[in-house]
C-alpha cells in the first residue's frame, strides 16, 4: 500500500492530497518534494500528537505547497491527480484492509472526504505565498474564494485555464479575465468567505476571453464549458 503510494506520488502531474503520520511524511518526503519540484500542487494534512510540538514551516517549504496539522489521527490516504488513491484505516478499524484505487468517480469520494474531514476545519501551518505572480490554483473551490473578493472589487484578473472541454472531452486551454463566480447559495453581497458546503454542489468562474466568455467549472464539471484542471493567475489590476 504505501509503496504504491510512493510511485503515484513519484508520477503525479498536478496534485498529491496525503493524509499522514510523522514517520509516513519522512518517509515520503523525498518524493514529495520531487513532485513539488515538477510544479505539482502538493497538499499534506499531517497528523501530529498534542504533546508533541508544531512542525516548524521552514522544514515543509518546498516540500509541500500547503500544509495543516490534524490534531487527532486519521485513516493513511494519498490521492493523486483526482485519480489514483492509495487508503487504509490501519490502526482504526478492527478488520484491517486497505483500498487502491485507479480511476475517476471513486476518488472523487476520497477527495471530499480529504476536503471535508481532514483540511477544512484545520489551521495552516504552511501555505505557500500567494502575493507574487503568476501562481497556480488546482480546486475549484480555492479559486472561487480567492477571486470572489477581487471580481466584487472590481480588479482585473487575468487568468489561464488548463483543462478539458466538457463538450468534447478534449483538452482545453482558455486565456481571458474573470467576470464573475457562481456558487449555490451566492447572494451577490460583499462578506464572509464562502463555506465549503455551499461551493460542493457548484463552484464556477465565469471567463471573458477573445473567443467569448466560458464557464470554468472544477475536475469532472459537467454543467460548464469547461473542466479546470490548473487555474493559473497570471496579473491583477486593480
Amino acid at each position: 500500500m504505501f509503496e504504491q503510494a510512493r510511485r503515484d506520488v513519484e508520477t503525479a502531474d498536478r496534485h498529491v492530497q496525503a493524509v499522514l503520520r510523522r514517520d509516513q511524511f519522512e518517509e515520503l518526503r523525498p518524493a514529495l518534494a520531487a513532485a513539488y519540484d515538477r510544479g505539482v500542487y502538493v497538499q499534506v494534512a499531517l497528523f501530529v500528537p498534542s504533546e508533541e510540538a508544531e512542525p516548524d514551516p521552514g522544514d515543509v517549504t518546498g516540500v509541500c505547497t500547503e500544509l495543516r496539522r490534524l490534531t487527532f489521527p486519521r485513516p493513511f490516504l494519498v490521492l493523486t491527480d483526482r485519480r489514483r488513491v492509495s487508503f487504509s484505516p490501519k490502526g482504526r478499524s478492527a478488520e484491517e484492509y486497505g483500498v487502491i484505487v485507479d480511476g475517476r468517480t471513486t476518488p472523487f469520494v476520497f477527495h471530499w472526504f480529504f476536503l471535508v474531514a481532514c483540511w477544512e476545519v484545520y489551521e495552516p501551518i504552511h501555505e505557500d505565498s500567494r502575493e507574487s505572480l503568476p501562481f497556480t490554483l488546482v480546486e475549484i473551490t480555492d479559486a472561487v474564494r480567492h477571486l470572489e473578493g477581487l471580481v466584487r472589487d472590481d480588479a482585473t484578473v487575468h487568468v489561464r485555464i488548463e483543462g478539458t472541454s466538457v463538450l468534447t472531452g478534449r483538452p482545453r486551454t482558455l486565456s481571458g479575465t474573470v467576470v464573475g463566480v457562481d456558487y449555490v447559495g451566492r447572494t451577490g453581497e460583499g462578506g464572509a468567505v464562502p463555506p465549503l458546503h455551499q461551493l460542493a454542489a457548484r463552484a464556477t468562474i465565469v471567463l471573458e476571453t477573445d473567443e467569448g466568455t466560458f464557464t470554468v467549472g472544477g475536475d469532472g464539471a459537467t454543467v460548464e464549458d469547461v473542466s479546470a484542471e490548473r487555474i493559473v493567475l497570471e496579473r491583477i489590476e486593480r
